[in-house]
């Protein structure tokens, strides 16, 4: 822990978009997690909404680097990112607090400040942990998401031996075009749920193509996730999924579920193994509590993520998702 990584404390970097996010952002970025809510692409549909408009998917706006008008730097990342240069970095996790939809016409600011960093010994070597407070607003100042993001720094040491995964899955059999417009019986209320109650999973099937139709989407060109050579020069066998690619596949997992006028409140998850080519997830979930505040509807859920040997790959996870009452 030197007198650099400790005054790291003390910075905060502002970033402001230099254009509007625009429908055909939101669009690619639907389509990278494959996404079909019109919602993020019907115009007629989304206009008729209680948004009465396009948004994006919820967790885009804490997950696009679009703001950042810098080039790349040798890594694929984007060279005004703060990061600590300690040797390899890897996702920790992420919790995402959403107050209002990211709309096509929103130029963001993003305040980016280190809230804490802390050094462990792992089986590896020294970890570095960077806690990132990361808030989002729009042109107008209203705060649009608020995103707590772990970092962990390998100082030294090689990640864990890891056989190759094969790509078992084309993008077509992952279900691309099965999504439909809201739940079929209508939107869910909260008087519809009880606690133990299971959220109906989503099956998600990974290939390369997609790993790099996200990245591109989100602006995020890490080479970690696509450059084959690169990810063994790090001691990695292939390219492995971002993760909060993972966050997105919740978030729709949850959407899918709650149908509109349904919203995410805050969602938040740690990830436990990496993900390659070829996995196959499964997004699951349950209702843990509820309860009404402040004339808001409360549903607490938490969620996990296993591949298709049934391991857990991002687990804990939680999120509070906001339902109307029947009859409001």
């Amino acid at each position: 822990m030197t007198p650099d990584i400790i005054g790291l404390l003390d910075k905060e970097w502002v970033f402001t978009a230099p254009e509007e996010i625009g429908r055909a952002s939101i669009r690619r970025f639907a389509q990278a997690i494959w996404d079909a809510n019109p919602l993020y692409h019907d115009a007629t549909y989304a206009g008729e909404s209680k948004y009465e408009g396009i948004i994006a998917p919820p967790t885009m706006v804490c997950e696009t680097l679009q703001y950042m008008a810098g080039g790349l730097n040798e890594a694929g990342g984007n060279d005004r990112r703060p990061v600590l240069l300690l040797g390899g970095e890897i996702r920790g996790g992420n919790e995402y607090t959403l107050f209002q939809p990211m709309r096509p016409e929103d130029i963001l600011t993003v305040r980016w400040r280190a809230a804490d960093v802390t050094e462990k010994e792992g089986r590896s070597g020294k970890l570095v942990f960077l806690v990132s407070q990361i808030v989002y607003t729009n042109q107008h100042g209203t705060t649009l998401a608020v995103n707590r993001e772990t970092t962990i720094y390998r100082v030294s040491g090689s990640p864990e031996d890891r056989s190759e995964a094969p790509i078992t899955r084309t993008w077509e059999a992952a279900g691309v075009s099965a999504r439909r417009a809201g739940r079929p019986d209508g939107p869910l209320h909260f008087e519809d749920v009880e606690a133990g109650d299971e959220v109906p999973a989503l099956e998600k099937a990974l290939s390369l193509p997609q790993m790099v139709a996200y990245a591109a989407a989100t602006w995020d060109f890490h080479r970690y996730h696509y450059d084959h050579e690169y990810a063994r020069q790090q001691g990695y066998p292939q390219p492995f999924a971002d993760g909060q690619m993972l966050g997105a596949f919740l978030a729709q997992m949850l959407a899918d579920w709650m149908g509109d006028p349904g919203a995410i409140h805050k969602i938040g998850f740690r990830f436990r193994d990496l993900v390659f080519p070829g996995d196959v997830l499964s997004c699951k979930g349950r209702v843990t509590a509820k309860s009404s505040q402040r004339d808001r509807n409360l549903v607490e859920c938490e969620l996990w993520i296993e591949n298709q040997d049934g391991k857990l790959v991002l687990s804990p996870a939680h999120a509070s998702i906001l339902l109307p009452s029947r009859g409001i």
